[in-house]
């Protein structure tokens, strides 16, 4: 459950936007996945009908909070409710697992676009910020624009954070401090940009990596876990919207 990985390469020193492929290589990984989607793969997870058990680690109701999202709206449980959301706990400085994860997502919902648009319309993906202290609306926003901007980000303190992490079986805690910079640089409130300090040292948090598949009724019925497939993740979706 660590979002370090010492066994993987650094990521590149360029920012978290390099962590995305090219638009041709994007390109030609959509054209596979989607000729795969259409003819169908191995079905991979449906835990709704059976839901997981207290050794899983998976509450099975999202509880009540109140947190900001990232364009400054005050949100409850209520974004949960009457669709199929994709519920994942990161950070915006995480320089591998995060951009990772969120960019097979925004693969997903591509997919979703080209052959399944009502149920792109009719699902989310919802990432809660493990680092409130950095992560503020503003650097959420620009974070998940690069993604998808349909993406919702969701900010609050951290007395918050932590019970709604608990209560769905994700865990997190924030290590020591690192000498260097991750892959996302994003600029803080006052414009200042993470990157205009070379030697700042990151806050590394450590977090459940699995992505959350809650239903329309805001109760967790199912876990993607690492590594993910954009074509599985668009199946399921399908699946459960239809």
């Amino acid at each position: 459950m660590s979002a370090r990985r010492p066994d993987r390469a650094p990521a590149p020193t360029g920012g978290w936007r390099q962590l995305l492929l090219p638009v041709a290589g994007v390109a030609l990984v959509l054209l596979v996945a989607a000729i795969v989607f259409l003819l169908g793969a191995p079905h991979l997870l449906d835990q709704s009908d059976h839901p997981p058990t207290q050794t899983s680690g998976i509450g099975p109701t999202i509880p009540a909070f109140s947190m900001t999202d990232h364009s400054g709206k005050v949100i409850d449980q209520g974004i949960f409710k009457d669709r199929w959301t994709l519920l994942f706990f990161g950070f915006t400085h995480c320089p591998d697992v995060c951009p990772t994860t969120m960019s097979t997502l925004a693969q997903t919902w591509k997919l979703l676009d080209a052959h399944a648009p009502e149920v792109a319309d009719k699902a989310a993906v919802v990432l809660v910020s493990v680092d409130p202290d950095r992560d503020s609306p503003r650097v959420l926003a620009e974070y998940l624009g690069s993604f998808d901007p349909r993406f919702i980000g969701l900010h609050g303190d951290i007395t918050v954070v932590k019970p709604l992490a608990g209560a769905v079986g994700v865990v997190f805690q924030h290590g020591a401090e690192h000498g260097g910079t991750t892959g996302h640089q994003p600029h803080d409130d006052g414009g200042h940009s993470a990157s205009d300090d070379k030697h700042q040292p990151e806050l590394m948090v450590d977090h459940t990596q699995a992505v959350l598949l809650v239903n329309p009724d805001g109760q967790v019925v199912g876990a993607f876990a690492p590594p993910l497939d954009p074509v599985d993740i668009a199946r399921q979706l399908t699946a459960k919207v239809n």
